[in-house]
C-alpha cells in the first residue's frame, strides 16, 4: 500500500490523488471527461471538512409516482361493472408498491449517500475525497500523509517567512519539551501562518 497515492472508484468513475514533489497530482477519469492538474501542497488548508448528502436519481424517484398513476387509472376502470370493487384494492396496491419501490432503491447503488472529505485550497481548487474509498485504512493512511505533507510544505514555503520561521521553531521546541500538546502546536502554528478556520489560507 503507497500511502502517498489513493485510487477511489465509484461507479464508471475514477479519480486519483499523489503526493508529488511539492504538489498534489489530481486526475478524473469518466466515460466523459478526463482531466489532470496539480495544486501546490502549500496551497492547500490541511484541516478538511466532511460533506454528506443524499444522492437521488429523478428516474428512481418517479418510478413510485408512476406505479401509483398505473393504479389510480386502474382505479379509475373499475367504475365499469365487469371490474367490480377492484377499485379500494388498485389503491392499497399502487402504495404498497410505492412504499417497496422506495425501500429498494434507496439501498441500491443509485440511492447510496455521497460522502466526502473535501479539502480547500487558495488556487479555488476544492479537494474531494470520497469517505472511506477504496477501504478505510488505505484512506486513513492516505489523509495522514497528505496532512503531514501540506505542513511541511506550509513551513518550507517562501510565503512563511524568517519570523515566522521563527515563531514555529519556538512552539517546535515546547512540543518537543512536551510543554504543549500535538493539537496546541497545529493551533498555534495554523495562526502563525495565517490559516483560518473557514477554509482560507493566507487571507
Amino acid at each position: 500500500m503507497d500511502a502517498l497515492r489513493l485510487e477511489q472508484r465509484k461507479r464508471r468513475t475514477t479519480q486519483t490523488f499523489q503526493i508529488v514533489d511539492e504538489n498534489l497530482a489530481i486526475s478524473v477519469e469518466s466515460p466523459i471527461r478526463t482531466e489532470k492538474w496539480k495544486v501546490p501542497l502549500d496551497a492547500i488548508n490541511p484541516e478538511p471538512v466532511r460533506f454528506r448528502r443524499r444522492a437521488v436519481i429523478p428516474i428512481a424517484l418517479a418510478f413510485p409516482l408512476v406505479v401509483f398513476f398505473f393504479f389510480w387509472v386502474a382505479a379509475m376502470a373499475s367504475s365499469d361493472s365487469h371490474l367490480g370493487g377492484w377499485g379500494p384494492l388498485a389503491y392499497i396496491f399502487s402504495f404498497a408498491a410505492g412504499t417497496f419501490a422506495i425501500r429498494v432503491m434507496k439501498k441500491s447503488k443509485y440511492f447510496t449517500s455521497i460522502d466526502t472529505l473535501t479539502f480547500n485550497s487558495r488556487t479555488g481548487h476544492r479537494l474531494g475525497l470520497w469517505f472511506e474509498n477504496p477501504n478505510k485504512q488505505e484512506f486513513d493512511a492516505f489523509v495522514k500523509a497528505l496532512q503531514e505533507a501540506i505542513n511541511e510544505a506550509q513551513v518550507r514555503s517562501p510565503a512563511v517567512n524568517s519570523s515566522m520561521a521563527a515563531e514555529i521553531q519556538k512552539i517546535k521546541l515546547l512540543l518537543e519539551e512536551g510543554t504543549i500538546s500535538p493539537e496546541q502546536f497545529e493551533a498555534a502554528k495554523n495562526k502563525i501562518v495565517g490559516l483560518d478556520k473557514t477554509g482560507r489560507i493566507g487571507f
